[in-house]
């Protein structure tokens, strides 16, 4: 990560404004603010500086007094004004655009970080394209509107102030005729666009509710084809489409209401100004370069006084956007690990009185669910579904905090584990067999990203998987698709498998380990957990007769409590509906 990039906002406080957690993605430095704000001087005083000189080359013209010499004198500044300004405009803009950039990149990645570091119970109840949208285009509002607050305002409210502080010098009563102006069109501006913020709200709202849409739409594209919902998905997302359309038409209005009155407004004070410094040049009180200068100046107080509209948008929109992201911050808190390395000594597992509900719910997944397993124990976890096993271990695995009891591993609550301690002394099989689209050594790897390629072989091997491997054409570099797509369900299961093995893990948590796994590739699998089993602990959820028969001890889970605990050859004591994992074979 580069230097820039280290400004730490993961301990930002969850209550911050808006507008502070976008001062703390930015976060700049003395230079940078010293850059810019040298870099905007000059753009301020160069444009300041060439009204008052074409004003002053046009009264040396009227005067003839040496005209020729001052026409050029006066000319020849202006243009080196005008380079300069070229210059400083270009420096101000380049360090406000890579200002802006890196405080982006900031903002997206405290928010994914965040969003990455929560238990799986956090995220259970957010969509996740409306996370992805908010993650990218809701972090985008520093591009497309916050850099306009930031480039355009502070120099258009110098110019203001810069241009009046002029002309009340040059014509106080004509200033003052430009300052009741511009007041009234400020005040007009905050009346009409008053109802934008609400109405821009809703626009994002409707965009983040379209972009879930899709992605449930895409991560469930193979059902929609294969149950004929084509129609039906068409129209939910018209449904969605509708309703954004119709919210951005209501802010629609209120800008197309906003910004001509500020054009109008614009327009008759510049006519005014116009009007009333003719009348004082006929009565000598004003002179003709000045009257010009006056002019210039108007019609460079005409580009932000336009823009005020714009600019009140602009900040409505970002203040909005900002502040769904500090809500969403603020959802989510920074985990707290309180240990950095695995502690030493047998890696046995201790559970005590643990009972989970998913939030909403009064139902309990577990209810007062305890279990000990000793390093070199193969334990296997059998149950109906519903039972509560793949939500136990998910709170084994530190992924869901029990709402009681107590989890230990090696004698430490995992909630005081640093994570990454922990994943590389627990390793876990899930459900779903998650593959990403890359290549099969790639998927391996992933959980140990700096494992020797003999580790890797090795674990290829101990999963059942150098078949495989051989046969295909790139071997190991084989790129398997969106979501392993490529591959067979129980190849799949075998690349997933190997990641779990790789680094030689203290524990292994597996759940179905031999879901699509045919008949010769089940006794690689059953081969592999006996292998090597003093040095770990062997923790799994099977429903397969002849994993179980594997085990030192079952551990029956019936509606979120442990009803028996015994060996499989005991198993017919637990009841007629366990019948069916008695082991085949002695």
């Amino acid at each position: 990560v580069p230097s820039w990039a280290t400004a730490d906002m993961r301990y930002a406080e969850p209550a911050a404004k808006p507008f502070a957690l976008l001062a703390r993605a930015l976060k700049p430095k003395p230079f940078e603010l010293a850059n810019l704000g040298f870099t905007l001087i000059g753009v301020w005083i160069c444009e300041l500086a060439i009204p008052f000189l074409l004003g002053a080359t046009l009264d040396g013209a009227v005067a003839k007094q040496d005209a020729f010499d001052r026409i050029l004198r006066l000319g020849a500044m202006a243009l080196v004004i005008a380079g300069a300004l070229y210059v400083f405009h270009a420096c101000y803009l380049r360090a406000e655009t890579r200002l802006v950039a890196r405080g982006t990149f900031r903002l997206r990645r405290h928010l994914y970080a965040r969003l990455i570091e929560q238990p799986l119970s956090s995220l259970s109840g957010l969509r996740k394209g409306e996370i992805a949208q908010r993650l990218m285009s809701d972090t985008d509002v520093l591009d497309s509107h916050a850099i306009y607050l930031f480039a355009d305002v502070p120099f258009s409210i110098l110019t203001v102030i810069g241009i009046f502080a002029v002309m009340l010098w040059m014509q106080p009563v004509l200033a003052l005729l430009v300052s009741g102006v511009l007041a009234l069109v400020a005040i007009l501006s905050h009346l009409v666009g008053r109802p934008l913020e609400t109405a821009e709200k809703l626009v994002r709202h409707r965009w983040a509710r379209l972009g879930g849409k899709l992605q449930e739409t895409l991560d469930g594209f193979r059902a929609v084809k294969s149950f004929g919902r084509e129609d039906f998905e068409i129209r939910r997302m018209d449904r969605e489409g509708e309703r954004l359309m119709r919210a951005e038409i209501t802010a629609g209005k209120i800008i197309s209401r906003l910004e001509p009155l500020v054009q109008l407004m614009t327009t008759a004070g510049f006519l005014a100004v116009v009007w009333y410094g003719a009348f004082l040049v006929y009565a000598g009180t004003l002179t003709p370069g000045k009257l010009l200068a006056f002019i210039a100046y108007m019609e460079l107080m005409h580009e932000p006084v336009r823009d005020a509209g714009t600019h009140y948008a602009h900040y409505k929109q970002s203040a909005g956007t900002l502040a769904r992201i500090a809500s969403l911050v603020g959802a989510l808190p920074s985990p707290i690990r309180l240990r950095t390395t695995a502690p030493a000594g047998p890696m046995d597992i201790f559970i005590q009185g643990v009972s989970y509900a998913y939030p909403g719910s009064d139902r309990k997944i577990l209810d007062n669910v305890s279990i000990s397993a000793k390093q070199g124990e193969i334990i296997a976890l059998v149950g109906p579904n519903g039972a509560g096993k793949s939500t136990l271990l998910d709170i084994l695995l530190g992924l869901l905090p029990a709402d009681s009891g107590t989890v230990c591993i090696g004698d430490v609550d995992v909630e005081e584990w640093d994570n990454v301690a922990l994943r590389s002394t627990v390793s876990a099989l899930p459900q779903g067999v998650p593959l990403f689209h890359t290549s099969i050594l790639e998927n391996i790897r992933y959980g140990a990203p700096d494992v020797s390629y003999e580790e890797i072989e090795w674990a290829v091997e101990k999963a059942g998987l150098a078949s495989v491997v051989a046969r295909l054409p790139r071997g190991l570099q084989t790129i398997v698709g969106n979501r392993g797509e490529s591959l067979s369900g129980g190849e799949r299961q075998r690349v997933a498998l190997a990641r779990a093995l790789v680094g030689k893990p203290r524990i292994l948590v597996l759940d179905e380990p031999a879901t699509a796994l045919d008949a010769t590739a089940l006794p690689p699998l059953i081969q592999m957990l006996r292998d090597d089993r003093m040095n770990r602990l062997t923790f799994f959820v099977a429903h397969d007769p002849e994993t179980v028969a594997i085990a030192d001890r079952v551990i029956v889970l019936d509606r979120g409590r442990v009803t028996n605990i015994c060996k499989p050859s005991e198993l017919h004591s637990a009841g007629s509906v366990f019948c069916r994992f008695l082991p085949t074979a002695a």
